[in-house]
């Protein structure tokens, strides 16, 4: 970027997200791919071109080694399952994580997310293995996860490049509470699940997608004050 010191604003840190999630999946594929190699980190740093010599570039290699640190502490917390502390889904609200704790759209989302999965899990397998019903399934986890990733404390409320980050995710959280409600929609459509059993989710995840749209725009105008 021109400015350092500029505040990313949303757009900017969906960019930056979306490089880090790219980045991220092919270092995690071709970690699984040659862990027990014993030339491992030198095969990476090939693949992901950080052994090429060549000066930083000023857009994305700057982030590189924290991402790598992040990856290597998200892989450690998934064997000990500390990602669902992190994300609030271990325990929920009265977890201890006082901002989440009083924040009405992630609960919203957190409940959201523990009903469905349950309700899925009581399904038949035909069902759970319905295209449309596996999309559903991949995302009714992430809104509550995206909610506890824009959480802010006191003294971020105010902070701009902070505002866009949390701004960036709460789209990503509408993202994915827009594709489980269209999947759902598509299962009932198919007639795969009676409808007095499938509305009640749709129903929530269009209130879940609502309130997150209401939250953007609260804190986009508070963005656009600083």
């Amino acid at each position: 970027m021109e400015n350092e010191e500029r505040p990313m604003d949303e757009f900017e840190w969906e960019e930056f997200l979306k490089k880090s999630d790219a980045t991220a999946a092919k270092y995690s594929a071709l970690l699984e791919k040659y862990m027990n190699d014993p030339n491992c980190d030198e095969i990476i740093d090939r693949e992901m071109g950080w052994n090429s010599g060549k000066e930083d570039d000023e857009t994305e290699r700057p982030w590189i080694e924290e991402m790598n640190e992040a990856i290597e502490e998200m892989l450690e917390e998934e064997k000990s399952e500390e990602w669902k502390k992190k994300t609030g889904l271990n325990d929920g609200p009265g977890s201890g994580i006082e901002e989440l704790d009083r924040d009405p759209l992630y609960i919203m989302g957190f409940t959201f997310a523990v009903d469905s999965i349950r309700w899925c899990e009581s399904l038949p397998d035909e069902v759970k293995i319905d295209p449309d019903m596996a999309v559903a399934m991949q995302n009714f986890l992430i809104p509550a996860a995206k909610i506890a990733g824009a959480s802010a404390s006191e003294e971020e409320e105010n902070d701009k490049d902070m505002l866009g980050l949390r701004l960036a995710n709460y789209k990503r959280g509408i993202s994915a509470a827009n594709k489980s409600l269209n999947a759902l929609s598509a299962v009932s459509a198919k007639g795969l699940i009676e409808q007095r059993h499938v509305f009640p989710f749709i129903k929530r995840a269009t209130e879940l997608r609502n309130a997150l749209a209401v939250r953007i725009v609260e804190l986009r105008d508070r963005f656009n004050e600083l």
